[in-house]
């Protein structure tokens, strides 16, 4: 049957169901974006989905591992405020324990009967023997006797706690990451719960946290020997000099303005003469994580500071900032005849301060 003139001309206009797929896979942007050649055999058929490339699977698969490592990290997080909250409540208990016996026994008899006296003689025991609280660096080394790190170089007792990633290289740029800080900051409230009278550290360059300590801490905080620096100026004549013995000179220097601010030590004064040790024989071990010889370093240190004052006939004492220096101040006293200083000399100094005169 032949269509009228009328069917012919709307045949015309309205396009055939092919030409309505190839007019839709003209005007899609995503079939613009795919390849011919990924086209399939019949150009008549609908479009399929484009192939994930091989960049984005790595790309999908990088951060899968990101997501699977970050995890990992703030479950280890979760774990170790798990732990501290059970030691929390385990303390807490303790506390509510001691609390109510004492309350009952108050009730029975009117005084706090044995329990008290107990608790009272061992704090009493406790306030006259003060305890030395030193953070210590993420470094091993075999401490000499005199060193820091040594607990026989003192008279009292000591805790140690070491703050894992506070390295002496960390030290050495006076900043600390995120999470070291943190530790840093566990480590002071750690010696703080271990009752200690003083805190400390067992690396001079840590007085470049000494504001950020003294902000954490309730314990009186001296993170280096240079904290001595004010009462061994104010002991001396303004022109007299004073010698400050270090390993490691230019760093020192760089804490200059923290030193200023914190205990009132300018490293570009005249009256500080900064002197660096570790060119010295035997000092290079320290670099490598070993003893420092003493027989070997003792002669070689000796001689440098007498050649030191030869050349300084003003110096009137010694200050050894690094706390691997102690081992040798016996020997710098006897053959200068002047006052030494160093990190031993400062804890004493604060610890004497919690401790029984046993003259009166």
């Amino acid at each position: 049957m032949v269509p009228s003139p009328r069917e012919q001309m709307l045949q015309q206009m309205v396009p055939s169901p092919r030409e309505q797929v190839q007019h839709q896979m003209a005007l899609s942007p995503r079939m613009q974006q795919t390849p011919t050649a990924s086209a399939p055999p019949d150009a008549g058929s609908y479009p399929q989905e484009p192939m994930v490339t091989l960049k984005d699977y790595h790309l999908l698969h990088q951060m899968h591992r990101d997501l699977i490592t970050k995890m990992a990290e703030l479950q280890g997080r979760h774990t170790e405020l798990l732990c501290n909250h059970q030691e929390l409540i385990v303390a807490h208990s303790d506390v509510l324990n001691m609390a109510s016996g004492l309350q009952l026994q108050l009730a029975a008899g009117g005084t706090a009967g044995p329990a008290s006296a107990a608790i009272e003689d061992e704090a009493s025991k406790k306030k006259g023997h003060p305890t030395l609280g030193v953070i210590r660096v993420d470094y091993n080394y075999p401490p000499a006797d005199g060193d820091v790190d040594c607990p026989g170089s003192f008279g009292y007792e000591v805790t140690y706690r070491v703050i894992p990633g506070l390295t002496f290289e960390m030290a050495q740029m006076g900043r600390f990451t995120e999470e070291v800080e943190r530790r840093f900051a566990e480590g002071i409230k750690y010696l703080e719960q271990k009752k200690v009278s003083a805190i400390t550290s067992d690396c001079g360059l840590l007085m470049a946290f000494q504001v950020m300590a003294r902000k954490i801490a309730t314990a009186p905080v001296f993170m280096s020997a240079m904290i001595q620096c004010p009462i061994i100026a104010a002991a001396f004549d303004p022109a007299d000099k004073i010698l400050v013995l270090t390993l490691d000179g230019p760093t020192l220097h760089k804490q200059k303005n923290v030193l200023m601010n914190t205990c009132g030590f300018d490293v570009e004064e005249d009256r500080f003469i900064i002197q660096g040790c570790r060119h010295l024989p035997g000092f290079d071990a320290v670099a490598r994580g070993q003893t420092v010889p003493v027989e070997t370093a003792q002669p070689a240190l000796v001689k440098f500071v007498l050649d030191t004052l030869k050349s300084n006939f003003s110096i009137r004492a010694l200050l050894l900032e690094s706390t691997e220096l102690p081992p040798f101040a016996d020997a710098l006293r006897a053959a200068t005849d002047l006052p030494v200083w160093d990190s031993i000399t400062a804890a004493d100094f604060y610890i004497s301060g919690y401790k029984d005169n046993p003259r009166f």
